[in-house]
């Protein structure tokens, strides 16, 4: 049985150009993600808890879980984001304010 994924690889400057990395919390409904910080230092937030990552660890996301990530240094962070099964089309907004639920 061959397992559908997708992974991209992603790269943010410091605080001062990108602090938050997503303008909004956000959850999958299907997808579960895994991100795996390659530099720097990335900051996890959830509703019950915030997870600091450094290079070399990593984080699993489950489907429905509302999450955030910030770089809060003004060091460069790059990840990788691996979703099972692939993530496109499957994004919902958490933000009440948002006109587009769904990306």
């Amino acid at each position: 049985m061959a397992l559908a994924q997708a992974c991209r690889s992603e790269r943010h400057s410091g605080a001062n150009a990108a602090e938050d990395l997503r303008s909004q919390p956000l959850s999958y409904e299907v997808a579960r993600q895994l991100f795996f910080i390659l530099l720097g230092v990335a900051t996890m937030e959830m509703p019950n808890r915030t997870e600091t990552l450094g290079a070399g660890e990593a984080i699993d996301i489950l489907p429905g879980a509302p999450h955030q990530m910030h770089n809060r240094s003004d060091n460069d962070l790059e990840f990788l984001v691996i979703s099972q099964p692939p993530s496109h089309g499957d994004k919902v907004s958490l933000n009440p304010n948002s006109s587009d639920e769904t990306k």
